[in-house]
């Protein structure tokens, strides 16, 4: 993996279609970060995600990965972000997801909300859908 490369995992809840968002800085963002020496991707977003909601890969389905350059105000500065596809099992009322390292707020994000995530999201999730079928 290049040295600035960045992985975001898109948790979504199959029954609404709620994505998972995490607020920082400000911003609303997909859960993830940058992937250290070593590490794959998955390793990243499993990391990134059980310390800024405090979902266990348990509670998630992981679909495959996707190379996708993720608009700035969706996810963290980067040269190059790979996108995992997951949904919750047993849907969000099923799961407790809570602010951690460096997150103000955890919310399930339904498209409505907001313009500009919406629009970025919409991207993400259409880009990692063509590329994994779901």
């Amino acid at each position: 993996m290049p040295q600035d490369t960045n992985a975001a995992l898109v948790i979504v809840d199959t029954t609404s279609g709620d994505t998972l968002l995490v607020e920082r800085d400000g911003h609303l963002t997909l859960p993830g970060g940058r992937v250290r020496h070593g590490e794959t991707p998955l390793d990243t977003v499993l990391r990134e995600v059980e310390a800024q909601t405090g979902l266990r890969a348990g509670a998630l389905s992981i679909g495959l990965p996707a190379e996708y350059a993720l608009p700035r105000h969706v996810t963290i500065d980067a040269a190059a972000t790979t996108v995992i596809y997951a949904a919750v099992r047993g849907g969000k009322g099923a799961v407790v997801a809570e602010p951690g390292e460096g997150v103000a707020r955890v919310t399930w994000f339904n498209g409505a909300d907001d313009t500009d995530t919406a629009a970025g999201v919409a991207g993400v999730l259409s880009t990692v859908r063509e590329a994994t079928g779901r």
